[in-house]
């Protein structure tokens, strides 16, 4: 697999939930932008921390979407699930 389109830092970050257990859309948008902010080159959603076997399938889409809007193309966004 070539992988050189992947450049500098690529955070995988945390999802944001809510008390309902539900993506709290307003704590993903600005966690983001904290990382874009910092510096970091690409965010990779639902990696390794990113909680992604509590989160049923439709929530996750749901949030990748929240995190590529806010990206809004300013660093890639990555979808990783860990096997």
């Amino acid at each position: 697999m070539n992988t050189d389109f992947i450049k500098g830092v690529v955070v995988p970050i945390i999802t944001v939930i809510d008390k309902e257990e539900r993506i709290d859309e307003e704590g993903m948008r600005r966690q983001v932008d904290f990382v874009i902010n910092g510096g970091m080159h690409g965010i990779l959603a639902f990696g390794s921390n990113g909680e992604f076997y509590q989160i049923e399938e439709d929530e996750m889409e749901r949030g990748l979407k929240i995190m590529v809007d806010q990206a809004a193309g300013r660093v890639p966004v990555y979808f990783g699930i860990g096997a």
